[in-house]
């Protein structure tokens, strides 16, 4: 087997780390839930109180700046703690399953012992014993090197996200219209006063108004930044493909300035409702495999899987020759040269 990523993915110490991560995300969505209902109740709150008494409009008032206050102190930054101890957990997951070295620099230390063990035994304990999810990455990858292998799966990772982002953006933006039609057809209908309209109608649902706003400009920022990334890797494996063939070296150094990005990408990444993943899910996983498929048939049809890329002959890194390559677009310089031993952990784990 050209590598052996198919297989130690479903090994218990990776497991253990997928089950640690998803027990993090749903912290955070339970964060997030909560930042729903306060901004829902403030939204409802306002016009059913003006509706049972117009003397109650200022309390409504107060509940929603009430609400902003706690959103914004004690909610958002609880949930960005969560999302960042996630996004490291699965960056220790990708470097030891992709054999990549651990980047201090960029990541931080890895995540103590301590949180990784109490996540674990809380996913286990909510899920009869299980461990996280298996074959998290398509098993037919196995046909191709370590090299192909890593870009495949980092490919994987983005489009899947890409793809859900882009369909909660799309239904943010439904809710806002909503929101706004709701707003003046609430007013008409109550045949309240300019002040009472402001009061009891428009300063209730500022909140939930705000909520979705400032959701659909991080998913579709976060989209835009995604593609951009997408764009360079599927410009990288182009000119991984052609001679003269890239090294070991090269391979490494690119798909680690590709962890960089991704593990910057989900330190930043918004919250993407629970019910998303589940709808799509089955879908989603179809397209990864088979467009995995397809990249393995590309590199099996130039050369030998086995075949591992060798550095040039007088020790520098090969020359790729621009009549024969697609130009990468710009990407961030690595923030620390690639490097073993006490920076992180081991790269090449022994499961148990």
């Amino acid at each position: 087997m050209p590598n052996s990523i198919p297989d130690d993915q479903n090994t218990e110490p990776y497991l253990d780390l997928l089950a640690a991560a998803s027990r993090a995300y749903k912290d955070r969505t339970l964060v997030g839930t909560a930042q729903a209902l306060f901004t829902v109740s403030s939204a409802l709150f306002g016009p059913l109180m003006a509706w049972v008494n117009p003397n109650y409009k200022v309390w409504s008032a107060i509940w929603a700046v009430f609400v902003l206050i706690i959103d914004e102190v004690l909610l958002e930054p609880s949930k960005e703690d969560k999302t960042k101890t996630g996004s490291k957990i699965q960056e220790l997951f990708d470097t030891k399953l992709f054999r990549l070295p651990w980047n201090t620099m960029k990541c931080g230390p890895p995540p103590p012992t301590e949180t990784l063990d109490e996540l674990m035994r809380r996913y286990k304990a909510k899920h009869s014993g299980r461990s996280g999810t298996p074959n998290w990455y398509p098993a037919n990858i196995a046909e191709v090197s370590l090299a192909f292998a890593r870009l495949i799966c980092q490919r994987a990772n983005l489009v899947w996200d890409g793809g859900l982002r882009k369909n909660y953006a799309l239904l943010l933006k439904v809710i806002m219209i909503l929101m706004g039609m709701g707003i003046l057809v609430s007013g008409v209908a109550m045949g309240v006063t300019t002040d009472k309209f402001l009061l009891s109608i428009v300063v209730p649902v500022l909140p939930a108004m705000r909520r979705c706003f400032a959701e659909h400009k991080k998913q579709v920022t976060w989209v835009a930044e995604n593609e951009r990334l997408t764009g360079y890797l599927e410009a990288l494996w182009t000119n991984s493909l052609k001679a003269p063939r890239m090294t070991d070296l090269e391979f490494v150094q690119e798909s680690r300035r590709l962890q960089d990005e991704t593990f910057e990408r989900r330190r930043q990444a918004p919250t993407v409702p629970s019910f998303l993943h589940h709808w799509f899910k089955d879908e989603y996983q179809r397209q990864m495999e088979a467009a995995a498929k397809e990249f393995v048939k590309q590199v099996v049809e130039i050369e030998d899987p086995e075949a591992v890329p060798s550095p040039a002959a007088d020790g520098q890194t090969a020359a790729i020759s621009s009549a024969n390559t697609v130009a990468l677009p710009e990407l961030p310089p690595p923030t620390c040269s690639p490097q073993t031993g006490s920076d992180g952990p081991d790269p090449d784990p022994q499961p148990a």
